[in-house]
């Protein structure tokens, strides 16, 4: 989730999709995310090969015509609907995709497993039912 204040956020986002389309998305995420003090945007392609990325070509003709850019936002705009502020934040309940509201709570922050534990137990049952239903 592309924060803000991170200026680099929502090209990162962007180019960890153009990594995906060769099989890499987890690999370069993990790169950026351990190497995040520094101005990545101008050793992106380095990072690219190191993630495993085969066509480094490929990857920034990707990037360049900004071929993930909609998605991007679009996914930050959904969050935000959701109201998703930060990272890490967890739904947890249901989804309803007509409303973009969540029947649920979210859980934002550093939250202990109790919380997480009090949340599943009162949304699972839910879920099993609203399951049943659409059986």
């Amino acid at each position: 989730f592309p924060l803000g204040f991170h200026k680099e956020a929502k090209y990162m986002a962007e180019s960890v999709e153009c990594a995906r389309d060769q099989g890499k998305f987890w690999e370069l995420h993990k790169l950026l995310y351990a190497n995040t003090g520094e101005t990545l945007s101008t050793n992106l392609d380095q990072y690219a090969k190191k993630a495993g990325v085969r066509n480094v070509q490929r990857f920034k003709d990707c990037l360049k015509e900004g071929k993930y850019k909609n998605r991007v936002l679009n996914d930050l705009n959904e969050g935000m609907k959701l109201g998703i502020r930060g990272t890490p934040t967890f739904i947890l309940g249901a989804y309803d995709p007509d409303t973009h509201t969540v029947h649920g709570e979210l859980l934002s922050g550093a939250v202990s497993g109790e919380k997480f534990k009090q949340a599943i137990e009162t949304y699972l049952p839910i879920s099993r039912a609203e399951a049943n239903l659409a059986q």
